[in-house]
């Protein structure tokens, strides 16, 4: 078994690019059959969804945002990211993000999906891959990641980093990391539904 200290060193999370997006795209449909991300996914419709979230998540394509329909529910701009998790050079997992600023300046971000490959599961990948994002971010960033109750191995990571649980209901969990008052958290939660 691999040290936490190789992990630390051989681990890196860059931009993803158009060609991560079949090995994104596979742990998408593998963590909607595990019941990790919603089963709409897995209709033809719901393949063609997950794509355009995926294509409008790479960093080229997000600043191209007359392609992509807005959703009438955000009151914010909200900027797209794809981010690779890569583990000695193979990619071994993503994460997409959403950014937004508040009133205040700080600034939001939205984990609203991230995976490991199967077969690497329980060795500390995800874990790795959450506290690389969160060391990547400036003091004032506040983080949000949304599970629902099938996504145990997330809600343990968020949980032992000390991100704080709130019950939205229909079975999702929101974990933060910062200071948000309560109402902020309900006009997040209502906008991602």
């Amino acid at each position: 078994m691999t040290s936490i200290s190789n992990l630390l060193t051989d681990t890196s999370i860059h931009d993803a690019s158009i060609l991560d997006i079949p090995f994104i795209f596979d742990l998408v449909v593998r963590g909607s059959l595990d019941g990790a991300f919603t089963d709409s996914f897995l209709s033809s419709t719901g393949y063609i969804a997950a794509l355009l979230s995926l294509f409008a998540s790479i960093r080229f394509f997000s600043k191209l945002q007359f392609l992509w329909p807005r959703n009438k529910k955000h009151s914010k701009d909200v900027e797209r990211e794809l981010l690779v998790c890569t583990y000695q050079g193979e990619p071994i997992g993503f994460l997409q993000i959403k950014t937004f600023q508040e009133k205040d300046g700080s600034v939001v971000k939205i984990i609203d999906k991230c995976a490991i490959k199967y077969e690497l599961r329980g060795q500390g990948h995800g874990k790795n891959m959450i506290n690389l994002f969160v060391a990547m971010q400036p003091a004032n960033t506040k983080l949000i990641a949304f599970c629902n109750k099938y996504a145990q191995s997330m809600q343990r990571i968020f949980r032992r980093m000390h991100f704080r649980r709130t019950s939205v209901g229909k079975g999702l969990n929101l974990y933060t990391l910062g200071s948000f008052e309560q109402e902020q958290l309900d006009a997040i939660a209502e906008n991602t539904r």
